[in-house]
């Protein structure tokens, strides 16, 4: 009787034991899952700014020799629609549409459509001063500041969601307005177009957010900034922007 209840025993502990094992086994698999899935997205967002890098590179060359920015694309238009990725322009020089549905017109500065999706597979945004589209505004500069003063798109850094710091401003003295703003936005594509042309839902959080959203219109407020920064509350938009002096000097514009 004595060593039957002694192998109860032994049987009742190895199956704590057991259960023991399939907890801690749970716990790592859950650890290594959660890792995984951050490394995923450090990488994703790591390419992405490798992208942004060559679509500022063609921007720049465009501008070289055009005298002049690129407007953004339509973004909704679909794969057969002849204008799908050309810049959406006026023949009078202005950006068709406020820019709303505005996207980088990758034909137009020579580049593939997947090089202007985000690794999230999302086209990604694009705005431009519609002071800097016109024809030949950027031939033989020769006073950089006069050239540029007024000029650009405000974008303000995230210090916290209450908060926003300045960081580029064309009423500032000397005007350091962005001529282009590019936005991926980021893993949650709130905001986003598809690579099909459909619009993702517009962010809803507090944290400037919805700034960046693609179906809003160019903004030129200094009250609505384009916004960079995070990550804070569910901001996680990677932008890019660069002021119009420094993408004159860049293309080799100023005489």
């Amino acid at each position: 009787m004595a060593r039957r209840s002694t192998s109860h025993r032994e049987a009742g502990f190895n199956l704590i034991e057991v259960s023991l094992v399939l907890a801690i086994m749970g716990v790592l698999v859950t650890m290594t899952t959660t890792g995984s899935v951050a490394y995923m997205d450090v990488k994703r967002s790591d390419s992405t700014k490798v992208k942004l890098d060559t679509i500022e590179e063609a921007i720049t060359r465009y501008a070289a020799a055009a005298k002049r920015l690129p407007c953004p694309a339509d973004g909704t238009l679909s794969a057969t629609n002849t204008s799908s990725g050309l810049e959406n322009r006026s023949s009078g020089g202005t950006c068709l549409g406020t820019q709303k549905v505005g996207v980088v017109p990758w034909v137009t500065l020579g580049l593939p459509k997947e090089a202007v999706l985000d690794t999230w597979g999302r086209y990604i945004t694009m705005r431009v001063d519609e002071d800097l589209v016109k024809d030949n505004v950027l031939a033989s500069v020769t006073d950089l500041q006069g050239t540029v003063k007024d000029k650009g798109l405000y974008v303000s850094e995230i210090v916290s969601c209450d908060s926003l710091r300045s960081i580029m401003d064309p009423a500032s003295t000397p005007s350091t307005g962005a001529a282009y703003v590019l936005i991926s936005h980021g893993k949650d594509g709130l905001g986003a177009i598809s690579s099909l042309g459909s619009h993702q839902a517009k962010p809803t959080n507090t944290c400037h957010q919805d700034n960046n959203a693609n179906n809003n219109a160019v903004a030129t407020d200094a009250t609505a900034p384009y916004v960079t920064g995070g990550p804070a509350e569910g901001f996680d938009d990677i932008v890019r922007a660069a002021p119009a002096s420094q993408v004159i000097i860049k293309a080799g514009l100023l005489s």
